[in-house]
């Protein structure tokens, strides 16, 4: 939250004004009266739209919802006992963040899911709010989204801004590209320190609990990690989660890692290596993770400012079947910020553009029932067009 001492990279009071006044000009122009939003579940990637919105990590499960009015600071609803009202100071109100209302809603606890929906509503009403924004509606839990919308029918308008909020949330400022910076740089340091970890006799589930311990201790705070060791060939998925990360890692084996952690102050870059152990990788692997190379080179050659991410998709499509290699169907390059995807997608169904100053991840794969090879770094595109590599990890098949 900003100004709090207590925060790791909390967000600047510069940078949280910076949002709410994108925010408050899209207000203007729907004549909105305030913008609600409520997210959970920022600890495995997502929020990002409540965090943009209030510099506040809603972390675990239990849901924390905001009210930002077009004049006037800025209502949380979260956790707390019942009747909670935790009235801010002058300080606080100075910073633009004001009272605190709280319920104690448990997600596993149904009957107690649409309490915080009649607690916004009842605070929209106080205010004498007729017509309100919805910011993020998707990542909203139903019985709070369903509750709010029944709470105020026919007495006050509801309007999805959350189209609007994408196209500025999506361009990044300099404090936030100085933030992203510094995750890629984490990730590059995680990975390096992995290569020295991962030997013969250790369990998949050891490499991501280090990937983790080593990335907090350099200031990561949320985010997940996938992947597995095999031995070649092996086409099968390697994105496999903890659950799965059973397996012992052989001498001669490979270890595919994705790093997707976000870095201090919350903004995502992720990352993907092959690791092979106790020796080069098989030269089928090494030429195929040079063709991923070359695919990811005609990508980027694509990507410019005013560019159509649909085209941009097609155009690589085409080039995928030109090459014999399998057209992408779900998602090879996206944005990313305070959500571990973000719009814009490198997608047939993406209606926006690019910008400069958007961070965008870039993941082509190419696979059979042989192998899954892929690499994935993050890239700054920036206004005259250049595309940053923001990681500095060789873009090579490691060897531990």
């Amino acid at each position: 939250m900003a100004n709090d001492t207590r925060s790791l990279e909390a967000t600047t009071a510069r940078e949280q004004e910076r949002r709410w006044g994108l925010l408050r000009e899209i207000m203007r122009a729907e004549k909105l009266d305030a913008v609600v939003g409520q997210s959970a579940n920022n600890m495995t990637g997502t929020a990002g739209y409540l965090r943009w919105m209030t510099g506040h990590s809603a972390a675990g499960s239990y849901p924390v919802s905001a009210i930002l009015p077009l004049d006037g600071p800025l209502v949380f609803i979260r956790h707390g006992a019942f009747g909670g009202i935790v009235e801010p100071s002058a300080e606080r109100v100075k910073s633009g963040f004001g009272r605190i209302i709280q319920t104690p809603t448990f997600p596993a606890i149904e009957y107690s899911m649409d309490y915080d929906g009649r607690l916004i509503a009842e605070e929209v009403r106080r205010q004498g709010y007729r017509r309100i924004g919805i910011l993020g509606g998707s990542a909203m839990y139903y019985a709070i989204a369903a509750g709010l919308r029944s709470e105020l029918a026919g007495t006050v308008e509801i309007v999805d801004v959350t189209p609007q909020v994408d196209a500025v949330k999506a361009i990044k400022s300099a404090e936030e590209i100085e933030l992203i910076r510094a995750a890629a740089t984490m990730q590059d340091e995680v990975m390096a320190k992995l290569v020295e970890f991962i030997e013969p006799g250790r369990r998949d589930y050891e490499v991501t609990a280090f990937a983790q311990y080593t990335g907090q201790l350099l200031g990561s705070e949320t985010g997940f990690f996938l992947g597995s060791s095999f031995s070649f060939p092996d086409g099968s998925l390697p994105l496999r989660q903890r659950s799965e990360q059973g397996r012992q890692i052989q001498k001669g084996d490979l270890v595919f890692i994705l790093l997707e952690n976000s870095g201090a102050g919350g903004m995502f870059t992720h990352m993907s290596r092959m690791i092979s152990v106790g020796g080069p990788a098989p030269t089928e692997l090494e030429d195929t993770f040079q063709k991923v190379l070359e695919v990811r080179r005609f990508n980027l050659a694509q990507m410019a400012p005013g560019r159509d991410c649909a085209d941009i998709f097609a155009e690589y499509n085409a080039h995928m079947r030109e090459h014999g290699y399998p057209e992408e169907r779900r998602l090879h390059a996206h944005g990313q910020g305070l959500d571990v995807v973000e719009r814009p997608l490198i997608r047939s169904d993406e209606t926006m553009a690019l910008a400069g100053n958007m961070n965008l991840g870039v993941h082509p794969f190419i696979f059979d029932d042989r192998k899954f090879v892929s690499c994935c770094d993050n890239y700054l595109l920036h206004e005259d067009g250049r595309m940053e590599r923001l990681h500095a990890c060789p873009e090579e098949i490691l060897v531990a």
